[in-house]
């Protein structure tokens, strides 16, 4: 389920906050990948559903399967036949769900979020004997070990399909607009398991599809191209992109006719991809296939993709994009499109545009008629002034602490932000991260995000404030930076 989208502009923060930690850092550990082939070899493939039942035991990535709960089994899809109606089920460390069955996710640190909704409805489980794992269990206990061997149960008939000789034949046809869920599965097959526009190879596991890289279908683009003209935008956005992937610039024509389609993340998607092909005249018609896109990572990669033109005529397409935020969990110029936008812009022109659409627009409309690009700029140079970094970050007074030991007790930090450029900006109240770094170390602070918006005029200053855990860290200050 998406995050709703936190309309704000997002503005780089020059900070002269200085932390020093200390005390080892832990890398993020992702999940291990288990991909759709590996799931239908499972021994035992059932349709089942969690009782509720409390789970008993800690789950400990050394000593994997000491948790167990209750599994309902409704029936056998593969392997051999369990009798029971409900077993005990040894749990591994990379998968958890909510008391009410819902968030199932791999529960380490890169946290990923599983297929299903709800555990307690039925779904299909791929298990595994206990003493695969652990040689002095009984042959009747069975396990479960990672966040991806529960699935939507609309995909039995794909799981069957993938393990057989004809899985290439058999799991197109599985492909309908009717049942989503397993169309965008199908898809995923059809692309050969390759990351498709906007992910690359280079995401690395994170993007990484469900199927694992296999034979490319080539021949059912015309089967994909008919689930471009469906009902369920979603469906069309995915639709889109692996039509392309299999058609490559074939494709382009029938792609130039999304351009001004209605839903815009299947205009986004289509502009995205003539644009990394290349193709001039989606470049001439940006501006407008632009409008509307919400989700921050398609709309980076457009904007990637105008980049790599270093053309100017897409200029107005970019500053449309100047008061375009990101998600909470976004805060840099990878992710949040007015960031990325303003950075492009400034490639393109040698200028630091406004985060503001309306004034930086009307600039631009000003040097517009210049034929020569070089007088053109420099006439836009003396119409914008603004610096890269327009606000600044600094720390007011000195941490209070909650505790005698700061190393373990709570914090209080002041922060006030400073607008030193020369148009008003909008800011969220209580920012949902902080980043404060010196030459030598860095922190990234969450804090909550309440959503509420505030105006900073020119010279006008916000303050926030904020507490958070010391853990071996000081706040210090660097006079010859300011503090």
């Amino acid at each position: 389920m998406k995050r709703p989208m936190i309309r704000y502009l997002s503005i780089a923060l020059a900070s002269v906050l200085f932390v020093a930690c200390t005390g080892s850092a832990h890398s993020a550990i992702p999940p291990s990948y288990v991909s759709d082939q590996q799931l239908a070899k499972s021994p035992i493939i059932v349709v089942a559903k969690w009782e509720k039942v409390q789970r008993t035991g800690e789950r400990d990535r050394d000593k994997p399967f000491v948790a167990q709960t209750k599994l309902r089994i409704l029936r056998t899809v593969k392997g051999p036949k369990i009798d029971q109606e409900v077993i005990d089920l040894k749990l591994g460390w990379q998968i958890s769900w909510g008391n009410d069955g819902e968030f199932l996710n791999s529960a380490t640190s890169t946290n990923l979020l599983g297929y299903v909704e709800d555990v307690t409805v039925p779904c299909l489980w791929f298990l595994d004997r206990a003493n695969v794992w652990e040689p002095q269990s009984p042959d009747h206990e069975l396990s479960i070990d990672h966040y991806r061997k529960i699935q939507p149960l609309e995909l039995e008939a794909y799981y069957l399909a993938l393990e057989t000789e004809r899985a290439e034949q058999d799991i197109p046809q599985l492909l309908t607009a009717d049942k989503s869920v397993l169309a965008k599965r199908v898809l995923q097959f059809i692309a050969g398991g390759q990351p498709i526009w906007p992910y690359s190879k280079s995401e690395g596991h994170i993007f990484r599809d469900a199927v694992e890289e296999c034979k490319i279908l080539k021949s059912e683009a015309g089967r994909v191209w008919r689930i471009v003209g469906s009902d369920d935008q979603d469906l069309r956005r995915q639709a889109v992109a692996v039509y392309a992937y299999l058609t490559g610039m074939d494709g382009d024509l029938k792609l130039r006719t999304l351009l001004g389609d209605s839903n815009a993340n299947v205009r986004g998607t289509a502009l995205g991809i003539l644009l990394h092909h290349q193709d001039a005249e989606s470049l001439s018609r940006c501006d407008q296939a632009i409008q509307g896109i919400e989700d921050c990572y398609p709309l980076c990669a457009i904007i990637n993709e105008i980049s790599a033109w270093g053309n100017d005529q897409a200029v107005p397409a970019l500053i449309s994009c100047l008061q375009s935020g990101g998600s909470r969990d976004y805060y840099d110029d990878t992710f949040v499109p007015s960031l990325r936008a303003r950075k492009v812009l400034h490639e393109i022109t040698g200028c630091w545009f406004p985060p503001n659409v309306s004034k930086s627009m009307d600039a631009w409309r000003r040097v517009d008629s210049e034929k020569v690009k070089e007088k053109r700029y420099s006439a836009l140079a003396l119409l914008l002034s603004e610096k890269e970094f327009p606000l600044l970050a600094e720390l007011v007074g000195q941490p209070i602490y909650s505790s005698e030991k700061p190393d373990n007790g709570r914090a209080e930090v002041r922060i006030q932000i400073r607008n030193t450029g020369l148009h008003e900006l909008k800011i969220i109240r209580n920012p949902c991260r902080i980043s404060m770094n010196d030459p030598g170390s860095s922190l990234s602070i969450g804090t909550e995000d309440e959503g509420d918006i505030v105006t900073v005029g020119p010279d006008e200053a916000h303050e926030i404030q904020f507490e958070r855990q010391q853990v071996q860290t000081r706040i210090r200050c660097f006079p010859e930076r300011g503090c």
